[in-house]
């Protein structure tokens, strides 16, 4: 369960209606909760002034639940002709994003995520910063990644063997990523993980988990036209096509077994 505040922020536990944003964690705000554009935002509401401008609407289904502050003005006072249109979408696995398309006039709202009034990730606050497009993605570490050890300490001159272990069990086929992030005394770095899961066997054209003349002759009919084409077995050298080098490439396997 949760609670949408007109206010441009999303909670799990009690409601506030603490419009003065501020810096993140905060205890004006008691509980778990989403600051996607937390400011004095003056929606349409049943106390509505002349001033108040925009709607909020959410919908949800088994994939994903978006709740999207449409083109919702600021409070008029030194904020006028302000309309600000962004998402807060929410996922099973507890991921989080945050979507900007556009931001009209000026704000200085505070943005980021809070479990409650002392821990939290703030992304910025007091500030415009943001922009017309934009992205802000929160995920959890990812189960399929781990790094040991994840922390030690190292003398000026000395070096370490970090071990990156990936688990691809469970795994649907795609694209998965993730980042490595070292914090030192003498500098910090983020290093990109990216993964991708094919679970077919490439070479394997027929499907039958052996790699033989058959899958020669299923290519064949691939590049004549006759056969479906199937990137994931038969383009062997990765090209995004299937053609003769791809041909050449499985027969030299199948002869070099």
């Amino acid at each position: 369960e949760l609670f949408i505040n007109p206010n441009g922020w999303v909670g799990f536990d009690n409601d506030s209606d603490a419009w003065d944003n501020t810096a993140i964690p905060t205890n004006q705000i008691n509980g778990a909760a989403i600051f996607a554009l937390w400011d004095d935002l003056n929606p349409v509401n049943e106390n509505c002034n002349q001033y108040c401008s925009g709607n909020v609407y959410y919908h949800s289904n088994s994939e994903r639940f978006v709740i999207w502050f449409d083109q919702v003005a600021h409070w008029w006072t030194n904020f006028e002709n302000t309309f600000y249109d962004f998402q807060v979408v929410l996922y099973p696995s507890g991921k989080i994003d945050l979507n900007y398309r556009s931001l009209i006039g000026d704000y200085d709202a505070s943005v980021g995520i809070q479990k409650n009034g002392t821990i939290g990730s703030q992304v910025l606050y007091g500030t415009d910063n943001l922009e017309n497009n934009l992205n802000v993605t929160f995920e959890k570490s990812p189960e399929w990644v781990t790094i040991n050890p994840d922390e030690g300490t190292l003398l000026e001159g000395q070096s370490a063997v970090i071990s990156v272990n990936i688990n691809t069990n469970n795994l649907n086929d795609g694209d998965y990523n993730a980042y490595m992030r070292i914090l030192s005394n003498g500098g910090n770095a983020t290093l990109p993980i990216n993964l991708i899961v094919n679970g077919s066997l490439v070479g394997d054209t027929n499907g039958d988990s052996q790699i033989n003349v058959l899958d020669v002759i299923i290519m064949v009919n691939m590049i004549l036209g006759s056969a479906e084409i199937d990137l994931s077995t038969a383009d062997i050298n990765g090209d995004g096509i299937v053609n003769v080098l791809d041909v050449t490439l499985l027969l030299n396997f199948i002869l070099n077994g």
